[in-house]
Parts: structure tokens; sequence; C-alpha cells
């Protein structure tokens, strides 16, 4: 069990389904969520974010060129750059911890090691869990 300070707060974001082939791609908000994660950013003590599932949706993704992955074919993509920037700067500054909880659209994610490395790698997931728990103490 996380043990957090009484001045941090807590986001969870879950099913943003970013991702996937130009057909099948059904997020269609990067700008807010990037004006979230600014705003997330300026909060003054501790902030934990958890991807609670589905962040990715990697079951709209057929197929990856070699060399690459399912996470690097869509923080690499233009459309998402920006927001992409965001996270990895959020994720870089201050007491800031994001966490990935994997869902169902990117299970992937837990079996796949590039997965992972290519989101630690590119500055925006500190952990990877199957659960989050925390508790707040002075």
């Amino acid at each position: 069990m996380r043990r957090l300070t009484d001045d941090t707060l807590v986001a969870f974001l879950s099913d943003c389904h970013i991702g996937g082939d130009p057909a099948r791609d059904i997020f269609e908000s990067p700008d807010e969520l990037a004006a979230l994660l600014d705003d997330l950013d300026r909060h003054p003590g501790p902030v934990e974010l958890v991807l609670a599932g589905d962040f990715f949706d990697f079951l709209r993704i057929a197929k990856v060129p070699d060399g690459t992955n399912r996470a690097s074919v869509t923080t690499a993509r233009p459309a998402y750059r920006a927001l992409f920037d965001r996270l990895q700067r959020f994720a870089a500054g201050g007491p800031r911890t994001v966490i990935y909880l994997p869902g169902n659209h990117d299970a992937e994610m837990w079996w796949n090691p590039e997965v992972r490395a290519t989101l630690e790698r590119e500055g925006l997931v500190h952990e990877f869990a199957l659960s989050y728990s925390a508790c707040f103490h002075s």
C-alpha cells in the first residue's frame, strides 16, 4: 500500500482508448487531455496520476512495423505528439508519479516488456501495477 501525504492529489484516468490504425482510432480529445495534464502539473503538492486501464487502445492496431511496438507507434503519431510531450513534462516535474494499470484493450502492456520499456524510456510512466492501493497520513 502506498502511503501518501495529506497534500497529495490522486487522479485516475481510464478508458481514454488512445491510438489505433488511422481508420479505427476513436480518441478525439488530445487537446483536452493535455489541458488536464497542465492543470495537474500546477498542483502545488505531490500528484499520483493513475492510468487505470485502457489508456491506450492496442486492440485497434492491426500490425506494427518491425522494430516498433504498439506503444511506440501510438506515441509517435503526429496527432498525439503534443499530448505525450505534456505527459512527459508532467512525469518529469516535481513530486509526480505516473502509475499504469493495464485494462483489457492494453493488456499487452503487462506481457510485452518492450511496451513497458518504451513508456519508461520516453519518460511517460514510472511504475506498472495490476492494482492501486493507497492511504493518507500526516
